[in-house]
């Protein structure tokens, strides 16, 4: 019954977006498609790789790192207790220049955060469909380097974080591990990322949406100064 209730919201919302279509409401729904496909609130694949290039070039269909140019680095986050724990499990992240190498490959130090704001005290009150078990958030987390890049000193801190391991998915190295947060604590990944010489921007984090339209991601350049177009 769920699904098919989150079925017809969702053909309903789509369906208004584009009924009684006029001009001013095209624009509309074009910028914010643009500004939501960013923080991966808006995603699209078409099966049709002609209609699938036009998409992904519009920025439309949300992938792994793939710019040398403007790097990120990719953290994804899947909700292994069956919950609704996603409501609680708020992340913040700071990127922080460390130092700006003579080949043009600047560093950072990224510290990556998921906190579990559920309170003790709320659990009695909620029911299994919110908690799972037990109210803690257990998130598989996927984490990859920049393209042309490459991640360093991995570690974590808080919390409960296992099966850490390296693996390869379509192609791609990617930084694997389950972290189990209980209510009121947090887990930390601390690593050091070094971005392609082709770099012309600033590292930025790609990342699972939250349920809200703030990043949590702050950055802080001050350590030193790039200088490329």
């Amino acid at each position: 019954m769920q699904d098919a209730l989150f079925a017809q919201v969702a053909e309903q919302t789509v369906g208004s977006m584009f009924s009684n279509v006029d001009l001013a409401k095209l624009t509309k729904v074009a910028q914010l498609m643009g500004s939501m496909a960013e923080g991966r609130h808006f995603s699209m694949y078409a099966f049709d790789e002609t209609a699938e290039k036009t998409i992904s070039d519009a920025g439309f269909t949300a992938q792994t790192p793939s710019s040398e140019e403007h790097p990120q680095v990719g953290v994804y986050v899947t909700e292994q207790n069956p919950s609704k724990m996603g409501w609680y499990i708020h992340r913040t992240s700071k990127v922080t220049r460390s130092t700006c190498d003579n080949d043009g490959s600047p560093t950072y130090h990224v510290e990556y955060t998921m906190t579990n704001t559920l309170e003790s005290s709320q659990i009695g009150a909620l029911t299994s469909y919110i908690l799972g078990s037990g109210g803690q958030g257990v998130e598989k987390t996927l984490i990859y380097a920049p393209a042309g890049g490459s991640i360093s000193n991995l570690k974590t801190s808080g919390g409960s974080v296992t099966e850490s391991r390296q693996e390869t998915l379509n192609g791609k190295t990617v930084y694997a591990s389950n972290a189990t947060i209980a209510p009121g604590e947090s887990v930390t990944y601390s690593f050091d990322v070094t971005t392609s010489t082709k770099a012309v921007s600033d590292l930025t984090i790609d990342q699972t949406p939250m349920g809200w339209i703030d990043s949590g991601v702050t950055t802080d350049t001050a350590a030193c100064s790039i200088n490329k177009q």
